[in-house]
């Protein structure tokens, strides 16, 4: 999960805490809101933030919604929701935003609030959302006046205070328009001029038989999509698309029908939802035409098929969060590669795995201490004593500041310890440290004893073919500044990297490129792609 995701996981968490009950027009600062909307902005939304519902909320995504880091998100955001009070919630975002860096949070004043107690609550809320670049969940507060507070990442915050705002009516007229009809979540989604041109010119022909929406069609006669919403206990739900006559609406609901009848069935056997009653269920999430619009609406007392739609969704978004911290995985495992290579760019050679040692080649440092100006954390390394061992009095304060590029970023409560590890045997890239030359060494200035590893002349298998880095299971997590790591067992070479909740896991290559392989990988073939020269061909896949 990079920055910019965090930071969408945060909204989206907040703009499901809007609360029912009746809602005022006069909530909506229609002169703020304008202030930080352009031509590219996307979408506007907007919700009322109620603590009571935090309870509700966390029953309703359970485990399989939210993985290990969101729920620690939310147990630090708990209490500070609970001083939030009567107070809206607005997001403003555009294509660039989205996996950038992120929306625009805008929050204003609770009921009664005070310029002093805004400060107060922006000071609170900063302790969650740290400032530092580095950190997963990176993000700034600032308060623009006595009732306004703006949120985001750091990069975000100066582009929405920098741009210039232009008219966008339908976005705020319409955003109006759904609270007025007391809907306590609202989002609109409109593109702009430009936006609508890439997509006239940029949409591929789609095959039959869904053939019939064009990019003209969707940048010429569609004019936004509207999400509103109540919440508990009378919760309504309707998403609509807007079009700028009948026969457009016509066209797109159709198309969406054929959707729904194609694709449907695909998913009836998806546990949880074999027991869902699908006939039902199907003519639910199947839309409909009203007019000039095409409408989605789910009412709470469909109460069988809204427990099955949310399920639906559950596995849909659990899914999709695997994926997106699968990929931030992936994103570290590349940067590791990266700073391998460049490391053995100035070195001439690769680390071996207890790579500081004192003169005699005794351990006293890992890999990952040494790689620290390879990674930007040169100052970091720098407070480390290089000839003592990891658990020195002097080192061993320093295991709580591991770097983020060495966490799991489902696992933030780490305690220093990390799972990215190199596969340890005389096969491999990183031989065992015995079997390494000690030789004398600079590295940032700093000289220091250190283990000699490898070089690519060894890697006669070839680079792509080769692993470099892996992620062991959770039980073989180090602390990371020890020189520790996974030793293969060759005849077995999954021991040590299967763990619950993960059908696989990620790996770095010595190419410079980063992959997820399966557990379903035969072990002759993660023999293969572990040993760096047994001149044996790859021949499946993995």
């Amino acid at each position: 999960m990079n920055r910019g995701t965090s930071l969408i996981w945060f909204v989206l968490f907040l703009l499901l805490l809007g609360r029912s009950g009746p809602t005022l027009a006069d909530e909506i600062p229609t002169g703020l809101l304008a202030r930080y909307i352009n031509n590219d902005t996307l979408v506007v939304a907007t919700a009322k933030i109620d603590p009571a519902f935090v309870a509700q909320l966390q029953a309703l995504v359970g485990p399989k919604m939210v993985t290990p880091v969101d729920r620690a998100m939310m147990e630090k955001l708990t209490p500070i929701l609970e001083s939030w009070g009567d107070r809206r919630v607005f997001l403003i975002g555009g294509l660039g935003d989205f996996p950038g860096t992120g929306p625009l949070l805008i929050a204003t004043a609770g009921a009664g609030e005070n310029a002093a107690q805004l400060a107060e609550f922006a000071n609170n809320l900063r302790e969650v959302l740290p400032t530092n670049p580095k950190a997963t969940f990176s993000g700034d507060v600032r308060v623009v006046n006595d009732s306004t507070l703006l949120i985001g990442s750091q990069a975000a915050l100066a582009r929405y205070e920098a741009q210039q705002p232009q008219p966008r009516p339908e976005l705020i007229d319409t955003l109006t328009e759904l609270v007025n009809r007391n809907a306590a979540v609202a989002a609109v989604v409109a593109p702009g001029p430009d936006a609508r041109r890439v997509l006239r010119e940029m949409w591929p022909p789609l095959p039959p038989p869904f053939d019939a929406v064009t990019g003209p069609l969707l940048a010429e006669r569609v004019k936004q999509i509207t999400f509103a919403a109540t919440l508990p206990p009378r919760w309504d739900a309707e998403v609509a698309i807007h079009t700028t006559d009948d026969e457009a609406a016509e066209t797109l609901a159709k198309t969406g029908q054929q959707i729904v009848q194609q694709f449907g069935p695909m998913i009836q056997g998806v546990p949880p939802l074999e027991d869902a009653d699908w006939p039902a269920m199907l003519q639910t999430i199947t839309p409909k035409q009203d007019g000039a619009a095409v409408k989605l609406t789910v009412a709470h007392h469909d109460a069988e098929m809204a427990g099955a739609i949310a399920k639906l969704v559950a596995a849909a978004v659990g899914e999709a969060r695997q994926d997106a911290q699968r990929n931030q995985r992936m994103n570290q495992f590349k940067q590791l590669a990266i700073a391998f290579q460049n490391f053995h760019d100035t070195q001439k050679h690769f680390s071996a795995s207890a790579a500081i040692c004192d003169k005699d080649g005794k351990p006293l440092l890992s890999w990952r201490v040494a790689m620290l100006p390879f990674i930007d954390e040169t100052e970091l390394f720098n407070e480390f004593h290089l000839d003592e061992p990891w658990d020195s009095e002097h080192n061993l304060k320093l295991i709580e500041r591991m770097p983020d590029l060495y966490a799991d970023p489902e696992r933030p409560n780490h305690d220093g310890k990390t799972t990215y590890q190199l596969p340890v045997h005389n096969e491999t890239v990183f031989p065992t440290a015995n079997v390494a030359a000690v030789t004398e060494r600079e590295i940032s200035g700093r000289k220091l004893f250190f283990r000699q590893g490898l070089t690519f002349r060894d890697i006669t298998d070839g680079t792509s073919q080769t692993i470099m880095v892996v992620e062991a299971a959770p039980d073989r997590a180090v602390p990371w500044t020890k020189p520790t790591d996974w030793e293969v067992d060759l005849a077995n070479p999954l021991d040590g990297l299967k763990q619950e909740g993960r059908d696989g896991f990620v790996s770095a290559f010595c190419d410079g490129s980063a992959r997820y392989i399966s557990f379903a990988v035969s072990p002759e073939t993660l023999r293969k792609l572990l040993a760096r020269a047994d001149g044996e061909v790859i021949d499946e896949s993995y």
